[in-house]
């Protein structure tokens, strides 16, 4: 495998990965402050909404859709590799590539 062009790539996500994580502390930060604003301004105006116990939680619902989300993912990674795999034979001819030779599982001493 030409890692070159992929060893970039994962570079560069890696770096988006770690840009996303750096926004998290100031993300909060500014929740933490816009709540304490709207408690201390609009707390008599806040009334429970009817019938709220049987609304999800916030975590609840991100829990439930990051959990689809990974399933997403599996699945479309789990048909991307078989379309390829299916593909391999014109993509290794038009790429000059050789097919990996399939090795035969070793024998164990009984």
């Amino acid at each position: 495998m030409s890692t070159t062009i992929l060893d970039r790539v994962v570079e560069v996500e890696d770096q988006i990965v770690d840009s996303i994580g750096q926004v998290k502390e100031p993300v909060v930060s500014a929740t933490e402050a816009a709540t304490k604003f709207v408690q201390e301004r609009v707390e008599v105006a806040l009334r429970p909404v009817p019938m709220a116990e049987k609304l999800p939680t916030p975590e609840e619902v991100l829990n439930a859709q990051f959990d689809f989300a990974s399933k997403l993912l599996v699945t479309s990674k789990d048909v991307a590799l078989a379309v390829a795999k299916a593909a391999a034979p014109v993509t290794n001819k038009w790429l000059d590539r050789k097919p990996k030779p399939v090795r035969a599982a070793k024998k164990s001493a009984a």
